[in-house]
């Protein structure tokens, strides 16, 4: 896992595949979601929930953020 300072967000990279990924994880999610709060958006969305854990760690996390900010 590499952090990316200027995305603010982790990836993956496998040299012997020469596939790279970018993802969310809890600490990314944080990052949208004060951005989300600290400029008045009004909501999030995400492009693939298969992604998450099958706990639906992800999402719950965003969730929770913006439910906060929200009370």
């Amino acid at each position: 896992r590499t952090w990316d300072k200027q995305s603010q967000v982790p990836w993956l990279y496998n040299a012997a595949q020469s596939t790279m990924i970018s993802y969310d994880d809890e600490e990314s999610l944080a990052i949208k979601a004060n951005y989300i709060i600290d400029n008045n958006l009004g909501g999030a969305m995400f492009w693939e929930l298969s992604g998450d854990t099958s706990d639906s760690l992800l999402s719950d996390t965003l969730a929770e953020l913006l439910k906060k900010s929200a009370q």
